[in-house]
């Protein structure tokens, strides 16, 4: 049994406790920036990464630009985090990426650049 008077600084502490986890998954600007440079050194050879004037993949037929691919709507953070810790089976011969073998931080920092990309609700 709880004491009543206890009840009110567990329930503070309940709340609080969800905004600290809810803080946890925003991403920091120094992922986001990392994602952005990890991107543009390891995936703008095949993607436009930022959208930036000028910016060309070597691809002929450049694969999907990442501002592109952010805005899909069924565009999610695990969708992605699953995409690109695949062996990319699902994607058809002619559109397929080969699997980058990222590492865990890669991919958070890809996820959170992606996330910085996407439209605003």
């Amino acid at each position: 049994m709880i004491d009543r008077k206890l009840l009110p600084l567990l329930i503070g502490l309940g709340s609080s406790l969800v905004s600290i986890a809810a803080w946890a998954d925003q991403p920091s600007a120094r992922q986001i920036a990392a994602g952005r440079a990890f991107a543009k050194r390891v995936c703008a050879a095949c993607h436009v990464v930022t959208g930036e004037p000028g910016e060309t993949p070597l691809l002929k037929q450049p694969a999907p630009s990442f501002p592109a691919i952010a805005q899909r709507p069924n565009f999610s953070s695990d969708a992605l985090r699953e995409f690109l810790s695949s062996n990319h089976s699902r994607v058809g011969p002619h559109e397929a990426m080969p699997n980058p073998a990222l590492l865990g931080y890669q991919i958070d920092e890809l996820i959170a650049y992606f996330g910085s990309l996407k439209p605003a609700n």
